[in-house]
This record gives structure tokens, sequence and C-alpha cells, in this order.
């Protein structure tokens, strides 16, 4: 069983180890190892007719039960594929014919639902599992002749979907290697400490902590859907379950931020902070340590198909407090390459970012990785984020992220997006901003006073029109990558 590539095997053998100790608490229900081994196992017996390395969809809505069937399709040898957020109904048929789908985990809670699943099982020849009579049961046994499948580790384990921040949604495909290689990645660059409790927004990181032993606290969300994320419960959350470690993206952290500045309460338990999922400014980075004292802040730069990448620490001998303006615009600092990973940048100045390694996810056709984000690598082997691909035009040696990160870290705005547009006159950039307040057309800002910062650093050529938004188009997963070609 050492030998099982399968990486669901290092899952089964932490949870062994900790088979009376609570890993995981998730809207108030709390799971040992025990229980999550046997759930495991009792979603195991559903999938025993399925063929080895067939491709099954997870359309079960988030919960306790999603993550223990993902791990009951691993341990079998199946490959579970998790849906893009807001899939429509003429994608998701698409997904299942491009991903040669061979079943499909829901609840058939309805009779519209009924229906609808015995149409697809018949059309193309899915079989339908229903799940209804097991979710939240507590007839859940341990079942000793269920045994892990052996897989090659080059077998798919997971399929997710991108963000779509460039266009439509691309499948990644994950194998067994790959997630264990992502897993000893983290575990490298975050290693546990004593007494540690986690409060984990990424699934890969649920998964991790389940390895390494970690206990999982998850955010209390409606139906996990990250924009109906209410600050006063995760702060009472964090507080209420002395959280030591949180990882979480700009849009969650943001609204942190903004409830933690209004509310006197105080998370002194939190020892350290792990951002990513899109680029991070240097004011949310000093305003997440000015209210989390005690706490190493780590600015996290990766993609599900390389996770990490890049991982810079912050802390008091690096960081200068002021986020002086002229440090945005070099780009956004992601600190040094994760060991293990090679890393080219075509060209070197503002160039696509290339990576292998290890922990990289490509088609057996490529050798590198292309992230679709743009940057350089300074004198000292620090890396900088100065462009995202579909608007990656290089105007006058300046790129998008540039102008974006200045603003960032102006006082009264919230977002900002830069889009290059070629003219017959001249190329230039057109911004896009949202202030603090843009209801009834009122900004706290004005035209003048943001030309007035850009000219300082930018020649005033470059710089096009300026317009006022409610709101900037981001994508559904995060809330935090902007759909550039939705400006254009």
């Amino acid at each position: 069983m050492e030998n099982n590539h399968n990486f669901y095997h290092h899952i089964e053998k932490s949870l062994l180890q900790n088979y009376e100790q609570k890993l995981l608490s998730w809207n108030e229900k709390e799971f040992k190892g025990e229980i999550i081994l046997k759930k495991t196992h009792t979603y195991q017996t559903l999938f025993q007719d399925l063929q080895k390395n067939s491709t099954v969809i997870v359309a079960v809505s988030a919960s306790p039960d999603t993550f223990f069937i993902i791990l009951a399709l691993m341990a079998q040898g199946l490959t579970p594929v998790i849906l893009p957020a807001n899939v429509s109904f003429i994608n998701f048929i698409k997904i299942l014919k491009e991903q040669k789908i061979k079943g499909i985990v829901w609840q058939k809670s309805n009779f519209f639902k009924k229906i609808l699943s015995k149409i697809i099982g018949k059309i193309f020849k899915i079989k339908i599992i229903d799940i209804i009579s097991i979710i939240d049961t507590k007839d859940t046994q341990d079942n000793p002749s269920i045994t892990i499948q052996e897989v090659l580790k080059t077998q798919t384990a997971l399929i997710s979907y991108s963000s779509g921040s460039t266009g439509k949604h691309k499948a990644i495909f994950r194998s067994h290697q790959v997630l264990l290689a992502q897993h000893l990645a983290i575990k490298a660059i975050f290693p546990p400490f004593q007494n540690q409790i986690d409060f984990p927004l990424f699934p890969n990181i649920l998964l991790h902590n389940l390895i390494v032993g970690i206990p999982s606290v998850m955010p209390t969300i409606e139906k996990f859907v990250l924009s109906n994320v209410n600050m006063k419960i995760i702060c009472e959350q964090i507080q209420k379950e002395k959280i030591s470690s949180i990882t979480g993206n700009v849009f969650y952290f943001k609204r942190m931020v903004q409830y933690l500045m209004q509310t006197p309460i105080k998370l002194p338990s939190v020892k350290a902070i792990g951002i990513g999922g899109s680029p991070v400014s240097e004011k949310l980075v000093f305003e997440l340590k000015t209210l989390f004292e005690k706490a190493t802040i780590y600015v996290i730069y990766g993609s599900s198909e390389a996770e990490p990448i890049a991982v810079r620490n912050v802390n008091d001998s690096s960081y200068d407090s002021s986020y002086q303006q002229e440090k945005t615009i070099k780009g956004f600092c992601v600190g040094k390459v994760s060991e293990g990973l090679e890393i080219k940048i075509e060209p070197k100045i503002m160039g696509e970012i290339c990576v292998k390694g290890k922990h990289v996810a490509t088609k057996n056709d490529q050798e590198w990785f292309r992230t679709g984000d743009f940057g350089y690598q300074d004198e000292n082997g620090t890396l900088f984020l100065t462009g995202r691909k579909g608007n990656e035009k290089i105007i006058s040696g300046v790129q998008h992220y540039l102008i974006e990160h200045l603003l960032l870290c102006t006082e009264n705005i919230q977002q900002v997006a830069a889009i290059a547009k070629e003219t017959k006159a001249a190329a230039c950039f057109d911004i896009y901003v949202v202030t603090n307040d843009t209801t009834n057309n009122i900004t706290n800002c004005t035209k003048n006073e943001i030309q007035e910062v850009l000219y300082q650093y930018f020649d005033k050529n470059i710089i096009g029109e300026i317009f006022f938004k409610a709101t900037l188009p981001t994508d559904h997963r995060h809330h935090s990558k902007i759909l550039y070609q939705q400006l254009k």
C-alpha cells in the first residue's frame, strides 16, 4: 500500500493516525478522522460499478458531504470533475462531451431534477448517482472491505476549471503525482506549527491540511458562495475558534479589512495570513499588517496548475510600512520563485511568465506551463507582475498593472482597470475606477486628482479617458480578477 500512487492514500493514512482528533468543522458540524473515513467509505460503495479512471461530475452544493464525495471518488480510482462557477446548461452539456463523463453525482431533490437526470442519463449513457439517501445521514459504518484503488501516478486525480479571467473557463487536469507535489510544496513553504487551527478558503488547502493533520474550520458562508460572505460572522468565528492561520483572496480580505476598521474586535490568535488568487496591493498588505500585528503576511502567487509559483514573506525587516507610490509602479511584488520550479520569462522584461517542475500540471505536449501573467525578475530574483494576457500591450514601457497598482494604493479607490488601446493617433490606457462611494454619481475623488497622481510617474500622453464605475466585472470564483475583455 505504501507504493500506491493514489493521492487519497496519503489522506487515509493521516485519517487513521488522527482517528480521534477533530479535523474538520463546517457549519457547526464537527468531524473527527474516524467520521471522515467512514463517510468516505460509505460514499465509495456508490461508485463501485464505475470503471476505474472514469470521469464523474460532482454536482452537489458545497458542503462537508461534497468534500467526502470527492475523497470517495479519488479513493475508488475515479476522477472527480468540479464544474466552473455559474456554469450554463449549454456549457454543462459541452463538458459532458469534452470530458467523456461517465457519471454524475447529485441530489435529485425535486421532480424536475428526477426527470432531467433520466433524460441526461439515457441520451449520454451516463450513470446518475443520487446521494439524497446518504447525505447528512448519521448511519455511517466503517467498511474494511472497501479498499483504495491503485492508480498510475500520471492518472488524472481531479479536473477543475479556471476562473475564466482571460476568456472561457479552461479545464485543469491534475494528476495524482501533481497533487502530491503541490501538497509537498505547500508543506515546505508553510510547515505546520503547534496547536495550529486553520481557516481555509481554498479547497486545495483543505486537502493539504487533512494530510498533515491540521484541524480546519471552514468559513460560514451561505451556500459557500463568496459573494454571500458576512464578515461579522467570519470574524466572530475566528475569535470563537481561536483561529491561528487564514488563507483567502483579495475580495475576502478587503471585506475583512473594511469590517475590522469599523468594529472594535481583536483577533490576536492569528499568527499567519496567506493571500492570493489575484494581484495583491501594497496598501492591502499594509492594512492587514496593521490589523493583525502578531501575524506574518504571505503574498502567494500561483494558479491551479502550479500552486504555489512564488511566495513573499512580508516581515518587519523587508517591508516598508509606508507603501510609497514609487514602489507600486514596479508592479505587484510576489516574492521569490518556489524551490523545485524553473522559470523563464519571454521576453525577460514584461514578458509572459512560464514555469515547469514537479508541482506543475501541464498537458502531455507541453514542457512549460504558460501562466498568462506578464512580469519580470529584479536583480535579486524577486518576481513582479506587470500585466495579464488579453490586456498585455506595452505602451511606452508601461503595462496595465503598473497603473492599476499605483491607483489601488491611492486613498478612496477600491478597484481599477487600465485598458490598453491603440488608435490611429496614438496608444494609451483608458482608466476605469471604482471609488469608495459611487452611489448617485458621487465620487470621493475627481478626474483631476487621479490625473495628478498618474502624471507624477507616467507620460501624460499614455493616459487616456478616466471613467467612474459603480462596479467592475470580475470572475465568479475569486471576485478579484478583472475581466478586461468585458471592458473593451
